[in-house]
């Protein structure tokens, strides 16, 4: 579709007001003039009329703020899922991923190999962790935590590059969240797109039907003063 349709113009809307004014002005001034309790009853439709418009004006600025809070948001998880990376990274730097050397300050033989074993279990982890950073498109990702990258990660004396992941995770999740709600926010139910649509129309026709109720008060003044 390459035009916009004619009835989300403002050229559309003046038209229907105009049109309005001129419909009700034949109708109930001239033609079939209604009573002061008729025009007192007539302020509930075009009081109700201007409330529809008021509401698809709102569900519209919502949509437009909360998807400009979803690109922010997205931004987020695409820098938390940054900062994940750089933890994982770290598990598989040179502070992990060692061989100690033995000295005369080392531990007993049997202690020795045991750190040694701690520290190559936990680069293993990373190193398979690293396959699962999360990736694609924001709204197909979901929330993660440490399982999600294998089993428990190995313990070292040093709980640091563990623990900052899990931190990393938990911001990652944050993220994530505010994401979501922000992009349920900018999307429209099928009766907010109606009163998006048509909510400019509806207050258009609620405004002529209320400068109309003054032209037909005006004259019941005038009939009662003569």
């Amino acid at each position: 579709m390459s035009e916009l349709p004619f009835y989300s113009t403002s050229t559309w809307v003046l038209g229907v007001f105009i049109a309005s004014l001129v419909l009700y002005h034949v109708t109930l001034v001239w033609r079939w003039p209604l009573g002061k309790l008729a025009w007192k009853r007539i302020d509930y439709i075009w009081l109700l009329l201007a409330l529809l418009g008021i509401i698809g004006a709102t569900g519209a600025a919502r949509q437009a703020v909360a998807r400009n809070w979803a690109i922010v948001a997205e931004r987020g998880v695409e820098n938390a899922t940054r900062d994940i990376g750089e933890r994982i990274e770290f598990g598989t730097s040179g502070a992990v991923c060692r061989k100690f050397e033995r000295s005369t300050l080392s531990s007993p033989s049997p202690r020795f190999e045991s750190i040694q074993s701690q520290f190559d279990a936990l680069c293993a982890w990373f190193r398979e962790a690293k396959r699962h950073i999360p990736s694609g498109p924001v709204n197909e990702r979901r929330p993660l935590t440490l399982s999600d990258f294998g089993p428990a990660p190995p313990q070292i004396l040093d709980p640091w590059p563990v623990a900052s992941l899990d931190t990393a995770l938990i911001e990652y999740n944050k993220e994530l969240a505010a994401y979501s709600i922000m992009s349920a926010a900018a999307e429209r139910s099928g009766i907010e797109w109606l009163l998006a649509l048509f909510g400019p129309s509806l207050l258009a026709t609620g405004l002529a039907l209320r400068i109309t109720k003054v032209t037909a008060e005006i004259r019941l003044e005038q009939v009662t003063v003569e």
